[in-house]
């Protein structure tokens, strides 16, 4: 026994697929940026709530510190960055 008519039925389908789609993306996006997005070591310990020098002090030659080349000078990942610290209980 179907309470509800096939034409409900199809077009609650359609905006639950469209809903669905559209958050998709978004988060699809968010993680999309987030990956992708590389600091300069500036923008980076800003990030991490330090001056340059404490950055180079503290975190940045640490063993298996997250980064990746970009030309000549190094760029870091927030994501990975911040993984990295929560990892090695290096989180202030």
């Amino acid at each position: 026994m179907n309470l509800f008519g096939a034409d409900f039925i199809e077009a609650f389908h359609q905006m639950l697929k469209d809903v669905l789609k559209k958050v998709i993306e978004e988060l699809l996006s968010d993680i999309a940026d987030d990956e992708k997005f590389l600091l300069n070591r500036k923008e980076i310990s800003a990030a991490i709530g330090c001056d340059v020098d404490t950055f180079d002090e503290t975190y940045r030659y640490l063993p298996g510190f997250p980064y990746h080349k970009k030309g000549r000078s190094e760029a870091w990942n927030r994501k990975e960055v911040f993984d990295y610290l929560h990892k090695n209980k290096l989180v202030k």
